[in-house]
């Protein structure tokens, strides 16, 4: 492999790099939004099916 196509594929994965990290990014701004718009109820309804997964050691 020559140095222009080495120089080729360092820019290629370079760039690629970067959409895949600006997915990422994305998808978090997402969730977080999600999250955020939730009511008092809907969190309340999310966090007692969680929290009864757990053991209660002090029953």
């Amino acid at each position: 492999m020559n140095t222009r196509n080495r120089i080729y594929v360092i820019i290629t994965l370079s760039i690629a790099i970067l959409f895949l990290i600006i997915a990422i990014v994305q998808s978090q701004i997402d969730s977080f939004s999600a999250i955020t718009k939730m009511t008092e109820e809907e969190v309340k309804n999310f966090l007692s099916g969680y929290l009864a997964g757990f053991p209660k050691p002090w029953e």
